[in-house]
């Protein structure tokens, strides 16, 4: 492989990081200015996220695995 290529790669995977922390960042002040301003909201939220702590990550691993393999291509499958 081409050291240029591994760089390249190496620097979108970081920006992508960097801006899904930055969205996950603005998700969570989003939903807590929502809790906060709507007392409906929050008691709809409040009990799911305690639903969803309960359930251990390694949970979603099937379901990341499902959506993973439906998402490529069915010529690079079959190839």
């Amino acid at each position: 492989m081409d050291f240029d290529f591994i760089v390249l790669a190496t620097l979108a995977t970081v920006g992508r990081i960097f801006a899904l922390i930055g969205l996950s960042i603005v998700t969570g002040w989003l939903l807590a200015y929502l809790c906060i301003e709507s007392r409906a909201f929050e008691n709809v939220y409040v009990p799911l996220v305690n639903v969803f702590e309960s359930i251990p990550v390694i949970g979603f691993l099937p379901l990341v695995l499902v959506a993973f393999v439906l998402s490529i291509p069915r010529h690079v499958l079959y190839s």
